[in-house]
Formats: C-alpha cells, structure tokens, sequence
C-alpha cells in the first residue's frame, strides 16, 4: 500500500478480516479525509521518490525472494496464496490508479515467482 503512495495507517490490522472489497469501499472517503495525493508514488515514472526503475525492480526480487524461499505446500496449505490472490486480484479494480498499478506489479511477480 506505501508503494501506492497510501501511508501507513490506512488499512489496519483488525481491518485485514474485513477483506479488500470492504477497504476498497472506505478507501475514497480515507484519502479524501487525510488529503493523500496518490499521484506520486514510487513506481510511478514521476515519482518524487527516485528511480521508479529501481524501485519496480526491488519490488519483484522481494516477490521473486520471498515467494521462492516457501515450498508449494505451504503456500496452498497455509492459505496465503488464495489469499494473496483475492486481495490482488480486488486491489487491481480500486479507484486510485496507484493501486491498481502496484496491486498489477504485484500479482504479476507474485505468478513469476510461483
């Protein structure tokens, strides 16, 4: 969510049951109340965070690493990869563009990574 441009605080612990179809609901109201402009954030190619390049390509060895060092079963087994999946999958019909594009970078990696 950070690299969407969305700060900390915006979704939650206690909200992750919730599921991301109730987030995406509350998520215009939250960044309208809090002022966040979603437009620069760091995979963007106007990102005032630096390379977007560097940051995109952080981005997918941190899929690449973190889904490879887990073996299939506990992917399947522990419930984390349908998981993951829905979220994904929701996050990439969001409202803010940033979202969709990193929840997209982010599904993307995480099948590469499969």
């Amino acid at each position: 969510l950070e690299l969407a441009g969305l700060p900390k605080g915006v979704l939650q612990d206690e909200e992750l049951d919730d599921g991301p179809q109730e987030f995406l609901c509350r998520l215009p109201e939250w960044v309208r109340a809090h002022g966040v402009d979603a437009s620069q954030y760091a995979l963007s190619r106007n990102s005032k965070f630096g390379s977007a390049h560097r940051a995109l390509t952080n981005f997918e060895r941190f899929w690449a690493a973190g889904i490879g060092a887990q073996t299939p079963a506990a992917l399947l087994e522990g419930g984390f990869a349908p998981e993951l999946n829905r979220w994904l999958v929701d996050l990439a019909s969001s409202s803010l563009r940033s979202l969709r594009h990193v929840s997209v970078v982010a599904a993307l990696a995480f099948a590469e990574a499969l």
